[in-house]
């Protein structure tokens, strides 16, 4: 074999492999989700409702995200977790955040991102039902919602054995409680209104 023809077989090799790559990576992209209103996953919570419109599975782990319906007086522990970044968009009613030792008042149409590790709690304290759509980064953290709600259809929450099973679902997903009553004795304050052009 010449050097010439050795190296148009390696040419054409490595030409085979960039083709063969190429046609992988454009066979790998994933499909559009489409969901309409009211589509997806439901899930009961008690306290509320969970709508599941894309998860970790779909989006090859990339992001999930749910709709998520709470109903009056209802709060999160403070907490931080430890492998997810959260995004939450207010649709609908007031929401009250605690991030870290600030507490605000978010209204519809307001927008807040919690990166990882940053300890953060939000409740209804309103007469309203309050509905977010949150983003995970990366996905799977959907999935504590689906784990949430069986959990619920098994155990009552406000028991023993529903504070048990909580407490083994926040340590799988890598939530760390820090206060179980985030919104006792802090002073409210309404988010900034945007700056008007």
């Amino acid at each position: 074999m010449t050097l010439n023809t050795a190296r148009k077989m390696t040419a054409l090799a490595f030409a085979a492999a960039v083709s063969v790559t190429c046609s992988l990576s454009v066979a790998a992209q994933q499909a559009p989700i489409v969901r309409l209103p009211g589509q997806g996953q439901r899930l009961d919570l008690a306290v509320g409702e969970v709508i599941i419109k894309s998860s970790s599975k779909e989006t090859q782990g990339s992001i999930s995200q749910i709709m998520l319906f709470e109903k009056p007086g209802y709060s999160t522990t403070l907490q931080s977790n430890s492998r997810t970044d959260i995004s939450i968009l207010v649709l609908e009613g007031v929401l009250t955040m605690r991030i870290r030792d600030q507490v605000v008042t978010y209204p519809a149409n307001s927008f807040v991102h919690i990166p990882k590790g940053t300890p953060h709690a939000h409740a209804n304290l309103t007469n309203k039902p309050v509905r977010l759509f949150l983003t995970f980064t990366p996905g799977g953290y959907e999935q504590f919602y689906v784990e949430r709600a069986n959990a619920t259809k098994t155990t009552k929450p406000g028991t023993p054995a529903y504070a048990q099973a909580m407490q083994a679902l926040t340590a799988k997903y890598g939530i760390t409680n820090i206060d179980l009553s985030p919104f006792k004795n802090l002073q409210r304050n309404i988010a900034p209104s945007p700056a008007r052009k």
